[in-house]
C-alpha cells in the first residue's frame, strides 16, 4: 500500500471476482485497513452481492459497478447506509454488454462521434477505439442487465446511498483491439452517455449532474471542485440548453473553463 501511495494513489479499488486472485476476508480488510491508515478511500469491483458484503463488512467505502444487482436486500441496503458507503454505478457497462441493450448503447457511441459539439474534439485514441465495430451481440446472462442495474441503482438512492457517475476506465491498445474494451473506452466523453442512463434509471436530471459534480467530489474527498463557490475551483462548462430538463444538453458544450482560465477549444481539436 505504501508503494501505491508514492506511485500517487488517489484511491484503492479491489478486485473480487471469478476472473483475479480469490482474496480472502482477512486479505480484503488487511488492504481497507492499509489504504485507511494512508488516508485513502478503498472501493471495489464485486460481481456478486456476496462479494460487495465481504468487502463493505470489511470496512470498504464504496462499491464500483453494479453488477447483476448485487442481490439487493433490505438487509444490505440498510448496511450499505450505515457504514456511509456510496456507490459508483457505471450503468454504461452493463447497457453495452446487456443483450437487451447494446443495440440502443451502439446508437448512443454513434451519436456522441457525429455530434458536431463532442466529436470533434476527441482525442486520436478515444476516436479510434469509439469508431472501432462494436462488439458482436453479448450472450444472455444475468450478470450484465441494464434493468437490474437501474432498478438497483433507484434502491440505493431511495435507501439514502449517495449515487456517483462514472464510466469505468479499461486500457485501450490499438496493438491488440478487443472490441469489448472498445466499447466502454472514451473516458471524459462517455459520461454524457452514463448521465442519460442515470437519468433512464430514475434520477432527476438535477440529480444526476449532481452525481456526477458535486457528489463525486463529496465522495472521493475533493473539497475544492465540484460546485460553484467562494475559494472552489472554477472548473466550468458552459452549454446551451438547460440540461436540468434535458440531461443530453451537457453535449452542447459553448465554453470550457479551467480553474478560471477559459480553454480554446478550437486550438484543441486533434
Amino acid at each position: 500500500m505504501a508503494a501505491r501511495v508514492a506511485e500517487g494513489a488517489d484511491y484503492v479499488k479491489v478486485f473480487l471476482g471469478d476472473r483475479g486472485p480469490r482474496l480472502s476476508g482477512a486479505t480484503v480488510r488487511a488492504v481497507v485497513a492499509a489504504a485507511h491508515a494512508h488516508g485513502r478511500i478503498a472501493l471495489v469491483h464485486a460481481e456478486t452481492g456476496d462479494e460487495a458484503r465481504m468487502f463493505i463488512d470489511a470496512g470498504g467505502d464504496a462499491l464500483a459497478h453494479v453488477l447483476n444487482g448485487l442481490d439487493l436486500d433490505a438487509a444490505f441496503l440498510a448496511r450499505l447506509t450505515a457504514a456511509g458507503a456510496f456507490v459508483v454505478t457505471t450503468l454504461r457497462v452493463a447497457a453495452v454488454l446487456s443483450p437487451s441493450s447494446a443495440g440502443a448503447a451502439d446508437e448512443a457511441r454513434r451519436c456522441l462521434l457525429a455530434h458536431p459539439r463532442v466529436g470533434p474534439y476527441l482525442d486520436p485514441v478515444a476516436r479510434a477505439a469509439l469508431e472501432a465495430p462494436p462488439p458482436p451481440s453479448p450472450p444472455a446472462t444475468d450478470r450484465f442487465d441494464l434493468d437490474g442495474a437501474g432498478r438497483a441503482t433507484r434502491a440505493m438512492l431511495d435507501a439514502g446511498v449517495p449515487v456517483v457517475a462514472g464510466t469505468d476506465a479499461p486500457p485501450t491498445d490499438p496493438a491488440r483491439p478487443n472490441p469489448v474494451v472498445n466499447a466502454l473506452t472514451g473516458q471524459g466523453v462517455a459520461l454524457h452517455h452514463e448521465l442519460e442512463l442515470l437519468v433512464q434509471a430514475g434520477l432527476a436530471p438535477a440529480r444526476a449532474l449532481a452525481a456526477a459534480t458535486s457528489v463525486a467530489a463529496r465522495c472521493f474527498g475533493l473539497g475544492d471542485r465540484g460546485r460553484i463557490a467562494p475559494g472552489a475551483r472554477a472548473d466550468l462548462l458552459l452549454v446551451a440548453g438547460d440540461p436540468t430538463r434535458d440531461v443530453t444538453a451537457t453535449r452542447e458544450i459553448v465554453a470550457v473553463w479551467r480553474r478560471g482560465v477559459r480553454l480554446d477549444r478550437g486550438a484543441r481539436r486533434p
